[in-house]
């Protein structure tokens, strides 16, 4: 984890215009979600960004492999564990995660929790900062158990996810 840079908006957007040249006209919405979506919020230095398709069919079929032919590397498995998202990732030669994608339908429940809890962090800053300190306790206590950094987060998600519905 980092503090969080001013620069990752602009690496979102210069990343997106690569992509959309290789995914037009299949691909809706370009959303950047995850940690390094909120101003001021320490993260892993990897730009998550949302793709919005009408179907998944239309991903398989066209935008996946648009987008492995920038370099990504398809990760089909995991929709074993995620059925509604097409996931890919961008790692340098060095071995670090520059971008993930996360495929999937615009409006999906999948599309409306990123955008909530995202939302949500954004406009409570206290909240951020919380989650925040909740994560780097984790990725210092799992720092090589992926599985058990998630697992660690999933109530405190949990519990932002609750308040934002009230919210709504």
């Amino acid at each position: 984890m980092v503090a969080y840079h001013a620069d990752w908006p602009q690496q979102f957007a210069k990343e997106v215009s690569r992509i959309k040249a290789e995914t037009e006209p299949w691909v809706q919405a370009f959303v950047h979600i995850g940690s390094t979506a909120v101003l001021g919020l320490a993260a892993k230095p990897t730009i998550d960004i949302m793709l919005g398709v009408d179907a998944l069919q239309v991903a398989d079929q066209y935008v996946v492999p648009g987008i492995q032919s920038l370099g990504y590397d398809y990760l089909q498995r995991l929709e074993e564990v995620i059925p509604e998202r097409r996931y890919l990732q961008l790692v340098n030669p060095e071995g670090e995660h520059l971008y993930h994608l996360h495929l999937v339908v615009t409006g999906s429940e999948f599309w409306q929790r990123h955008l909530i809890f995202r939302d949500y962090l954004r406009q409570h800053p206290e909240t951020a900062e919380a989650y925040a300190a909740l994560k780097l306790s984790l990725a210092q206590q799992f720092a090589h158990n992926r599985k058990a950094y998630t697992e660690g987060k999933a109530p405190f998600i949990a519990k932002v996810m609750a308040a934002a519905l009230l919210e709504q």
